[in-house]
């Protein structure tokens, strides 16, 4: 196995061969760009303070690094293409077409979800969001219909500017659910980008725990320490954001 830093100077470096402005902060912990990177390595049985940071763990990298990097250069505002939203022409795709796309170009690969919608420039397919099955949420009141935004991804090294806003626009027009959710992965982001787009918090859920397992780095969701199992690792998560947004007009009255 490489030595406990040589993955992390291997991100290190590809984010400074891309302009990336880099400084060490302490052991496993960089400012990059201005924003505070903590780096937790495999079988760390340290608490990870992340707090206003980014969280990378080795485990990601190692299955990962391509979407990884590609992740961060987005992030941290390194993208080299930018295409308009009005540039581009929108509409469903198969499945099968957009979890090729999002599998290579999403950190957590395809998930699932019912209604795919990209983004065409001239040919090239640049954006893809996956939406959930529309749920009729019976035992709310007033009762509504609600629907999920499970994947969003561009093409690597890419910013479609108003990509997004113009898939949701798109989706909530020819589906018409009353509200649409989605969640954040908290080690990332605060969810700023949705806020701005008219999403509001609703929660945010605990954190989770993964049984890694090696060499091969594989995740798996466990309830405690005591699920482990050979050969395995544990890693906790700073938990998910959830967000909501309501469609105009939709918002039920108490």
């Amino acid at each position: 196995m490489p030595g406990k830093s040589s993955w992390i100077l291997q991100i290190v470096k590809m984010l400074q061969s891309f302009g990336a402005d880099t400084s060490p902060v302490s052991q496993n912990r960089y400012l990059i760009n201005g924003q505070l990177f903590v780096f937790v390595p495999a079988q760390s049985s340290k608490k990870v303070s992340s707090k206003n940071a980014i969280v990378i763990h080795e485990d990601i990298f190692n299955t990962r690094k391509n979407q990884l990097i590609m992740r961060l250069k987005s992030q941290l505002g390194l993208n080299k293409t930018r295409i308009h939203g009005r540039q581009t022409k929108v509409g469903e795709i198969s499945r099968a077409e957009a979890k090729k796309f999002v599998d290579q170009n999403h950190l957590m690969g395809f998930g699932g979800g019912k209604t795919c919608v990209g983004l065409l420039h001239g040919q090239t397919l640049v954006a893809v969001a996956v939406f959930s099955k529309i749920r009729y949420m019976k035992y709310e009141e007033p009762t509504y219909y609600s629907a999920e935004l499970e994947r969003y991804c561009s093409l690597p090294d890419t910013t479609v500017v108003g990509g997004l806003d113009k898939l949701i626009r798109y989706y909530t027009k020819n589906y018409k659910p009353d509200d649409l959710v989605t969640t954040v992965d908290l080690e990332w982001s605060a969810g700023k980008s949705y806020i701005g787009l008219g999403f509001e918090e609703v929660a945010r859920t605990k954190p989770l725990l993964f049984a890694v397992k090696l060499p091969e780095f594989e995740r798996r969701l466990v309830l405690s320490e005591a699920d482990l199992r050979e050969g395995e690792y544990l890693v906790c998560n700073a938990g998910n954001l959830k967000l909501r947004k309501w469609i105009a007009g939709s918002q039920p009255s108490n």
